[in-house]
């Protein structure tokens, strides 16, 4: 977990710097990328056989808001961060793309966090990128996809 978590934030990095993301940004888009499956350990289980961590999202934000207060993270940023943590397994609710209905709620619960759609995109195709040779489609371009409808 440790390797694929620092692979999506170094992921998340480059894509900063390669696509010339503003210097407040970057921090928000590495430290969600980093601390995305934080949850993990807390509820990793067995279950017939298999290795699950239902409910990792969740408590993944708990954790990073609960760090960021210990660490004095600037309150934005912790905020941002878990919302980011906390919605990215959204693409794992849906077979196929997402509602408009859900592409709404799941923007409007970003932006009310301060962070945007966008920057969910980059952490969710980070930790997609990190799986190195088990790496899937990208999962957040259904998502942008339906959100580009409703811009117009």
């Amino acid at each position: 977990m440790l390797v694929h978590s620092l692979g999506a934030a170094d992921l998340a990095a480059a894509y900063a710097i390669e696509h010339g993301v503003d210097d407040d940004r970057r921090p928000l888009l590495v430290l969600a990328a980093l601390f995305h499956d934080i949850g993990k350990p807390d509820t990793t289980r067995r279950k017939d056989g298999h290795i699950i961590s239902y409910g990792h999202a969740e408590r993944g934000a708990q954790v990073i808001r609960s760090m960021g207060r210990r660490l004095r993270l600037p309150q934005p940023l912790a905020i941002a961060a878990a919302a980011i943590t906390e919605t990215h397994m959204a693409p794992a609710s849906v077979q196929g793309e997402p509602s408009a209905r859900a592409v709404r709620r799941l923007r409007a619960r970003l932006e009310t966090a301060g962070t945007s759609l966008g920057d969910w995109a980059v952490v969710v195709r980070c930790d997609g990128e990190a799986r190195g040779g088990a790496a899937r489609p990208d999962a957040s371009v259904p998502w942008l996809r339906v959100a580009r409808t409703l811009d117009r």
